[in-house]
């Protein structure tokens, strides 16, 4: 936080804007698709038995819900990772990696789990304000 003040501060003395974006990504861990992340783990050079065992810790997990001391039958989860693991935060980076390569040109992201803070700078000789 402290090398983001700085950085926000000496931008601004050269005459700088900062456009800051703060996202907190809701469910984060619940929504990443299984396909995709074999997908990317298969990219990052994760093959083989070490790939057919992630495939199967995400495969065929379910989930129950206890409402009033009555557990639900468990369900299927067909996407998320496991909350609470240790794999899970890793996993999640891995889904989400490539986030950066989709931003623009000057765009600085910062990441940390499912927080991602987008920071931009621009002059303010082009900055171009439309009512």
């Amino acid at each position: 936080l402290l090398d983001k003040t700085n950085e926000w501060y000496t931008n601004i003395d050269i005459g700088k804007l900062n456009g800051i974006v703060f996202l907190d990504l809701k469910k984060a861990f619940d929504t990443v698709d299984h396909n995709i992340l074999l997908d990317k783990i298969a990219t990052y050079g994760i093959k083989g038995m070490a790939h057919r065992w992630l495939e199967s810790y995400l495969s065929n997990r379910t989930q129950c819900c206890c409402v009033n001391g009555k557990l639900s039958s468990p369900s299927i989860m067909k996407t998320g990772i496991p909350q609470g693991s240790g794999l899970g935060p890793l996993l999640f980076l891995i889904y989400i990696n490539d986030l950066p390569k989709c931003l623009n040109a000057g765009t600085k992201p910062d990441m940390f789990a499912d927080d991602t803070q987008m920071q931009h700078q621009v002059t303010i000789s082009k900055l171009s304000l439309k009512h």
